[in-house]
C-alpha cells in the first residue's frame, strides 16, 4: 500500500511516498527539495533490506567502525542520523 505524502523540514517541503509493507514494516521514498523528480533517499525499518556492504536496520555503530567506515553524525529535528561517508 503506497501513499503520497509531503515531507517538511526547516521550512522546505518535498514529495515522498510511504509504502506500507506489513503491519509493522514500511519504506519511505523521498525526493529532495532541489530536485523533486528524482529519488534522493529511501528509509526503512525493515531489516530484510541489505546494502551492498551488508548493512541493514540493526547494524551497530561498533560494527561499522570495526569495518573501517567513516561516519558523520547529524541531529536534525531531534532524530540521530548516522551517515556512512563513501570514499
Amino acid at each position: 500500500q503506497a501513499r503520497p505524502k509531503t515531507v517538511t523540514s526547516e521550512g522546505t517541503s518535498w514529495p515522498a511516498v510511504r509504502v506500507v509493507l506489513s503491519e509493522t514494516t514500511w519504506l519511505l521514498v523521498e525526493s529532495s527539495w532541489s530536485d523533486p523528480r528524482r529519488i534522493s533517499r529511501i528509509t526503512t525499518n525493515d531489516p530484510a533490506y541489505v546494502t551492498r556492504r551488508g548493512y541493514r536496520v540493526g547494524t551497530s555503530i561498533a560494527e561499522l567502525l570495526r569495518n573501517g567506515e567513516k561516519l558523520e553524525f547529524e541531529y536534525p529535528e531531534e532524530v540521530l542520523v548516522v551517515l556512512i561517508t563513501m570514499a
